[in-house]
């Protein structure tokens, strides 16, 4: 089940709200302003949706497996690209195909 709190409650409750996530039982929405900013989940949780988005992607498109672990090794090392350049790389990409 999701629980949905303002900002201020985790600020002043973060322990509390990271137990939860850990335990798998919980996504923590996180709002700011009265509107959804962030979700917490668990690290296993996480761990678990970044496996079965690598095996989608892969099945799907290999190279494009590819292409995100190199993006995400240069992200790690500080190389970063603005996200309007990937866009136009990626539709001359699907253009070419």
């Amino acid at each position: 089940m999701d629980d949905i709190i303002p900002i201020s409650d985790l600020q002043s409750q973060a322990k509390k709200y990271i137990e939860a996530a850990k335990s798998g039982k919980e996504r923590i929405i996180i709002t700011q302003r009265g509107r959804p900013a962030a979700v917490l989940i668990g690290y296993d949780e996480y761990r678990e949706f970044l496996e079965l988005t690598a095996t989608f992607i892969e099945k799907a498109d290999p190279e494009a497996l590819e292409m995100l672990r190199i993006g995400m090794r240069q992200s790690q090392e500080g190389k970063t690209v603005e996200l309007d350049e990937v866009l136009k790389k990626l539709e001359h990409r699907r253009r070419s195909a």
